[in-house]
Formats: structure tokens, sequence, C-alpha cells
């Protein structure tokens, strides 16, 4: 505070601000301690809750705007601004949550310890290393739930192609720190599903993906005389561009994407 002393915030909360011009502001996150002397207002606070400001250079006021609507004036008295127009105060404001109930502890020190369990929680209260609060056995932690969810394994039976080129598996790879002495810096793979046989390019960009999957599909075409009947790929941008995507239509090529975050 001004004269250098520290008073504690016994409550935290929500105050519905009300103007002589009877115009009703909400000011969040508000702070209550009940050895203040006078009520301050944050402009930041307001700013980031969207209000707008204007400055009168000449008797050095602000003028508080919201949506092109003038809400107050504050004028400077003794190295602060004063909103003179305020009939409430924020000693009168209702609707704060107590922020020393036992069920905002228990959530904090749950989180100061790295998420611990409640089990453990008690068992530090009964050691005496942290203070009794009400420990409810329905509090969730999202966080908790998220850092713990497993993905369901994958049973379902998997397609996998009955011939030569009946599936063919691409994915582009880099870019990667070193580059070969051409200046590539990817490489872009296609596996055939059936026999597993390889096949890997060297890339300098990410869209001469397109030029190499019609060189290879000529190559094996030709040495196989077989078809390819489908490429299966990622969501990556390479695969789905207008020129590739009609390439493959016109061979007559299913473009096969796999769900993201997916083996």
């Amino acid at each position: 505070m001004g004269n250098r002393r520290s008073s504690p915030v016994t409550k935290i909360g929500v105050y519905s601000l009300v103007l002589s011009s009877d115009v009703s502001i909400e000011l969040f996150n508000c702070c209550y301690s009940p050895e203040m002397a006078r009520n301050i207002i944050s402009f930041h606070a307001l700013f980031r809750q969207g209000f707008q400001f204007s400055f009168d250079n000449k008797i050095g006021s602000i003028s508080v705007f919201k949506n092109g609507i003038l809400i107050f004036t504050a004028y400077p008295c003794d190295g602060v601004y004063e909103t003179v127009e305020c009939v409430d105060n924020l000693g009168h404001s209702v609707n704060y949550i107590d922020s020393t109930s036992g069920v905002e502890k228990a959530c904090l020190w749950h989180s100061r310890l790295g998420h611990i369990s409640k089990k453990r929680i008690a068992q530090l209260q009964k050691d005496g290393v942290l203070e009794s609060f009400d420990l409810r056995s329905d509090d969730v932690c999202e966080s908790c739930l998220l850092g713990k969810m497993t993905k369901s394994p994958f049973k379902g039976s998997f397609e996998r192609g009955e011939g030569l080129l009946d599936i063919i598996h691409t994915d582009v790879c880099g870019p990667f720190r070193s580059t070969t002495k051409d200046g590539t810096r990817f490489y872009v793979t296609f596996t055939d599903d059936f026999s597993r046989y390889g096949y890997i390019y060297l890339i300098k960009h990410k869209s001469d993906t397109f030029e190499k999957f019609k060189e290879f599909k000529n190559e094996v075409e030709n040495q196989l005389g077989r078809k390819i009947k489908m490429l299966r790929s990622d969501r990556g941008g390479e695969y789905l561009s207008i020129e590739f995507l009609d390439y493959l239509k016109e061979c007559g090529i299913v473009s096969q994407l796999t769900p993201p975050r997916t083996p």
C-alpha cells in the first residue's frame, strides 16, 4: 500500500460497480482487504476487459469507454486518478469467494505438490507438514485426468494388400539439419504393403513428393506389369494438393488418409 505496509487479501470475486449515470460494469477478480482505506481500480485490468481510454492533455483526465460509450472519467488527485462518479465502493461488494476455504486450499496444495493423491496429502496433514483442511472425495482434477488418459489398443482387423502394388504406404521425413552434397534435406518413402519392399527418394522440398511419386509409379508398374490400387499416407499437405489428388483420380488410385496421431 502507499504507506509501504502489506495488507492480506481475504476475499476475491466479482463486483458490480454502479456509477452515478446508472451504468453498471462488472469488475472481475476484485481483491478485498478490510485494512484498505481507499478503493483502487486497475486500468490495465479494465483494458484486458475490453475498455478503451482517452486522455485529456489539458487537465490530465482519463475517459473510459466501452463499445464507443463513455463509462466514466477519472481525474488526477495527489498522484492517482479518482473516479468521482462512483456511487458504491469496493468495500460494499458482494458475491466474493472466500480464498481461505478448504476446497480452495486442497486444490492449491494438490497443484503445488505436483498433483499428488489425496491419500498423500492426508498423510502430510497427519505428520503436521500441512495445515488441516477438508479433502472432498468428489473433487476431480482435470489436469490429472488428461495426464493419465491412455488410448485404446488397436484390436481391429487390418486391411492388407493381397498382391503387389495393391497398397502403397508413403511418408516424407525431414527436414534434417545436415544436408546431402546436392543440398537435399528430405526423403520420401514408398513401401509395398504385400512384399514390404520399399523405395527411398531424396528430395529438396516437400513439394517434390508429387514428381517422385510419378517416377515411382512409372517404374514399378512397368517392371511388375501391375497397377497401383491404393496410396496410403498421412494428412500432410504434400499429399493433399489439388494437382496430386486429381492425378490419383485420373489414374484410378484411391487416396487413403490415416487418422491424425494414429500409427
